[in-house]
């Protein structure tokens, strides 16, 4: 079956129609029965097979109607085995939630933030605006920011501690780049082994007693576009390596804005739409 969608959906993969960006979108791997992004990536870095991989829908259920843009082209495997540099987004990537969903779960205002989150993420509202918006419905003290992870544990999505082992074991630099709160990704980061210098996310500040005082505006990803001057940032940081093809993981549409669109503003060479956990229209 997945030899028959492979012949239906011939066409080289490119992100979107223009400009023609490499990119993989969802992907199922054979043995598991449903999308599986880790498994793309390792096996594009040992023996990838166009047999081994097909499109996928939002659900197995779905998962009938080939898409052009899931199969990755010769292009986009042979950047992803080249590439030394991965960028991961967290929510809903990383995780398998919204880790800021969770932390208004905490604060009693879980269902008015939910709202705005799907908003950001879809791309309907400027995500700036938004982070405003959810931060003084929830004005989280720096004890609820803490205790996020015990009251709500995080959960990582299939295979993704294999898949930063495997490249770290081949030597690629892996960062998280994320519109959520370093104080509660520092965690996941440790438990992925990577270096909270690697960590490119907002950061909360909070008055002596604890209460919530605002959040930090000069974060890389505090504002639109953020993902992707974080990307250049940290691609001058390997200027030196040889090839600096950056890639980048994510489900929402500021990773979507994160990829070069050839305006000269630079942005990751390869972006994976991820879409085990949510899909996003606007990514999809």
């Amino acid at each position: 079956r997945a030899k028959q969608n492979m012949q239906q959906t011939a066409t080289p993969s490119t992100a979107f129609a223009a400009p023609p960006v490499p990119c993989i979108r969802h992907v199922l791997h054979p043995t598991s029965r449903r999308r599986n992004l880790a498994a793309l990536l390792v096996a594009s870095f040992t023996s990838l097979h166009p047999a081994h991989v097909r499109g996928a829908q939002n659900s197995v259920a779905r998962d009938s109607a080939p898409q052009t843009n899931c199969i990755p082209s010769s292009d986009v495997k042979d950047r992803l085995r080249a590439a030394k540099v991965f960028c991961f987004d967290v929510d809903s990537t990383v995780i398998t939630s919204e880790g800021i969903d969770e932390l208004a779960a905490t604060c009693g205002v879980k269902e008015e933030v939910e709202k705005l989150t799907a908003q950001a993420m879809g791309g309907g509202l400027p995500f700036h605006e938004s982070l405003r918006a959810r931060l003084d419905i929830m004005r989280p003290t720096k004890q609820q920011v803490e205790n996020v992870h015990v009251e709500r544990p995080f959960a990582f999505s299939p295979h993704v501690k294999e898949l930063v082992t495997l490249l770290h074991a081949r030597g690629a630099e892996v960062y998280l780049i994320s519109g959520g709160f370093k104080e509660m990704i520092l965690p996941l980061a440790t438990e992925l082994a990577i270096e909270a210098d690697q960590v490119y996310a907002n950061e909360l500040r909070f008055n002596a007693d604890g209460s919530f005082r605002s959040f930090n505006p000069q974060a890389w990803t505090a504002a639109a576009g953020g993902k992707k001057r974080a990307i250049e940032h940290i691609r001058t940081l390997h200027s030196g390596d040889g090839d600096a093809t950056v890639v980048m993981v994510g489900d929402g549409a500021t990773d979507l804005e994160a990829r070069d669109c050839y305006d000269g503003q630079g942005g990751a060479d390869v972006m994976v739409g991820y879409g085990w956990n949510v899909v996003r229209g606007k990514v999809e």
